[in-house]
């Protein structure tokens, strides 16, 4: 059975969303209705207790207004408290998935937003935790409050509704002018902090080949092409907010003058003068509120899209079924895979069979998606057409955490992470520290790692920090073997290794080899081909030669226009 967690996360926050919206409706509803205590206190007060002189019945109302908003506060305090519970609730909900969505959607696209997404999260949990929302709600109540003003006197009514409706139609023309621009300007921030992100990642070589400052350039001027959008809808909503202050000014004292001319013709009271400006009021301010809290409104939405495009094309079905450790029995049916961002067709038509046991050497020019081929094996992306199937399944539908307890894989960027050396070959999972020692023993590295400062709990900080190319690599490749995979991927695992480190990666190989496990290696040397049963030679998009290592070298001397991997120079690696 395939499970589709995506949509049920999103699912879930929107249901919870909705009893939200409810709940603060509800809230609104009561806070509204004591709103109505005040003008209707201000009209007991004009008309009757200072014409009767009635001490006892001021008192009287004044205690009943007093409580009123009292109990009006305390109503806010809890529609607070909820948004802030929903806001919390959501951020420790959708945070874990998304960053589990990121890193797969780095894998299948290549381009990281992470950072770009947990601060869409923190825009939308700020924005729902706080009051922003509270104009939307509140300006269902517009229309009550106005026919309110109506039952005093239809011309103050024809006032608070043509006010109104100017404050409604500048609110829409603020969603017009504004949405493009800010949608622009949000879309290129994202590309510059992922521009960021890529430089600090590559620091060395920028410092290196005196780089720093043509980044700099180049990046600031995306920022200030970013900041000229941005400018753009700021003056507009700038000048949208603040004329619609000068409207909502503008009606006060209008409906002001146009009560005192009525109380002067002794149509109204002048409380029904004070209520009618107080009742106006209170029908207009969400509406000016929410002009001014609309810029925040479009971002919330366009970081909630933004994470639901992420989400979606960084899916893939898996199974909630338990199933048996793989074999190690790899086909590949009629193959293909189109680069991301409609970059062209990589490769197509492959057919092979890789049974349990069985080494693979993988080669061919640079370029022809051999270490796209072992994330499709592995399936960290899937395929655009055909399919992949690991033990007769399809390799993208096992459970990821599952399958991975028998995968070993090391990547052509060797990728460790912050912590102690014990924790990064046992993958950050509760470590079995005779599996550590045996791991580390058959990649060569236990000598090496008791040498450092600590031993195993030697602290690695990012990005590898605190250990040399060819360390890392080793301790990469002792992760990789760590628990017994049944099947492991080296992409390039040599490619740092002196004669020592290569000693003992051939050994690995060979120790491998014996206990029968799938070994597919991608390889630009000869040195490791030696022991590979078969080989696969990629070119032009196609599996041009698959079949035993003898027979495809023996095809591929013959072919003058084909480079061969050449055996390393052993003595040269020495010196690494």
């Amino acid at each position: 059975m395939v499970s589709s967690v995506p949509s049920s996360i999103f699912k879930v926050v929107k249901n919870k969303l909705v009893v939200l919206i409810w709940s603060l409706m509800f809230f609104s509803f009561f806070i509204n209705l004591l709103v109505l205590s005040i003008p209707l206190y201000m009209l007991q007060v004009y008309n009757r207790v200072i014409s009767s002189y009635s001490t006892d019945t001021l008192v009287l109302l004044t205690i009943i207004v007093i409580s009123a908003m009292f109990t009006m506060a305390l109503l806010d305090i809890a529609r607070a408290k909820v948004s802030q519970s929903f806001g919390n609730w959501m951020e420790a909900k959708i945070s874990v998935f998304m960053l589990r969505r990121s890193i797969q959607f780095q894998a299948y696209t290549g381009k990281g937003y992470t950072s770009q997404v947990l601060k869409d999260i923190q825009t939308i949990k700020a924005f729902l935790s706080s009051q922003a929302p509270y104009p939307l709600l509140d300006a269902m109540w517009t229309p009550i409050f106005i026919a309110f003003v109506y039952l005093l006197h239809p011309m103050l009514g024809h006032i608070s509704l043509a006010g109104s409706l100017i404050l409604f139609g500048l609110g829409l023309l603020n969603e017009v002018v504004t949405r493009t621009s800010l949608r622009e300007a949000e879309v290129q921030s994202v590309s510059h902090i992922s521009q960021a992100e890529i430089a600090t990642q590559n620091a060395n070589s920028i410092l290196a080949m005196g780089m720093m400052n043509a980044f700099l350039e180049k990046w600031f001027q995306g920022v200030s092409s970013t900041k000229k959008s941005e400018e753009s809808s700021l003056d507009k909503s700038i000048y949208l907010t603040n004329f619609s202050k000068f409207i909502r000014g503008s009606l006060q004292i209008a409906l002001l003058a146009g009560g005192a001319w009525l109380v002067i013709s002794h149509e109204i009271t002048a409380g029904a003068m004070i209520a009618s400006s107080i009742l106006m009021s209170r029908a207009l301010s969400p509406m000016e509120q929410a002009i001014t809290t609309w810029r925040n409104a479009v971002s919330t939405h366009n970081a909630f899209s933004r994470l639901k495009e992420i989400d979606l094309r960084a899916t893939m079905a898996e199974t909630d079924m338990p199933l048996p450790p793989p074999k190690g029995n790899f086909e590949l049916k009629n193959l293909a895979y189109h680069l991301p961002e409609n970059a062209g067709l990589l490769f197509s038509q492959i057919t092979l069979s890789i049974p349990q046991g069985t080494s693979v050497g993988v080669i061919g020019p640079s370029g022809t998606g051999k270490s796209t081929l072992a994330r499709l094996l592995l399936g960290i992306i899937p395929p655009t057409a055909g399919k992949v199937t690991l033990d007769g399944m399809e390799v993208s539908a096992w459970p990821s955490e599952d399958l991975g307890e028998h995968i070993g894989y090391l990547a052509q960027e060797v990728e460790l992470f912050p912590g102690s050396i014990r924790q990064n070959i046992s993958r950050f999972k509760e470590e079995d520290p005779s599996k550590v020692i045996e791991a580390a023993k058959l990649a060569g590295c236990h000598e090496l790692i008791l040498k450092k400062n600590g031993g195993y709990d030697f602290s690695i900080g990012v990005n590898g920090r605190g250990l040399s190319g060819g360390e890392r690599q080793r301790i990469a490749l002792a992760r990789a073997v760590y628990g017994q995979p049944s099947v492991v991927i080296f992409d390039e695992a040599n490619a740092n290794l002196d004669g020592e480190g290569e000693s003992a990666y051939q050994r690995l190989i060979a120790h491998l080899k014996a206990k029968e496990t799938t070994v597919i290696i991608i390889a630009h040397n000869a040195s490791t081909l030696r022991q590979m049963d078969r080989l696969l030679y990629l070119s032009d998009g196609k599996a041009q030669l698959y079949g035993p290592r003898e027979e495809v070298l023996k095809r591929l001397m013959g072919n003058d226009n084909i480079e061969i991997p050449r055996v390393r120079d052993e003595r040269a690696t020495a010196h690494r």
